[in-house]
């Protein structure tokens, strides 16, 4: 079972919310007790971002939302993907192709940014 791990983006200010251990009380308000910090979902300035349980090559922790270079299968060629849900597994979708590969498809994967802080458009 994985750990339920939580960041907050604030979309007004851009930045991350500061702070660890975030959750969610019964009022449905992101709360982190060890900060004494109380935000409200419903105002839609504050993303809630789970972990997904993995880890890239590193050890450093993905999050739905990030952005990982990884290569294929044992390839040599280097990929971008996003991390995105789905419902009963961690999804990467290749940002130039929109082809949906899964965790177990990646040979060696480094979290290099996320959408919220980088431009796709690019």
């Amino acid at each position: 079972m994985r750990e339920n791990k939580f960041r907050i983006w604030d979309t007004a200010s851009k930045t991350w919310v500061s702070g660890n251990s975030w959750g969610i009380n019964l009022k449905g308000e992101i709360v982190c007790p060890t900060a004494d910090k109380t935000l409200s979902l419903a105002s839609k300035q504050f993303i809630l971002i789970q972990y997904t349980g993995l880890k890239d090559s590193q050890a450093v922790e993905e999050y739905y939302g990030d952005i990982i270079t990884a290569t294929l299968d044992g390839g040599d060629e280097w990929e971008l993907f996003v991390i995105e849900d789905g419902l009963s597994v961690v999804l990467y979708r290749n940002i130039d192709t929109d082809q949906i590969w899964y965790f177990w498809q990646m040979s060696v994967s480094y979290v290099i940014g996320n959408i919220y802080e980088t431009d796709l458009t690019k």
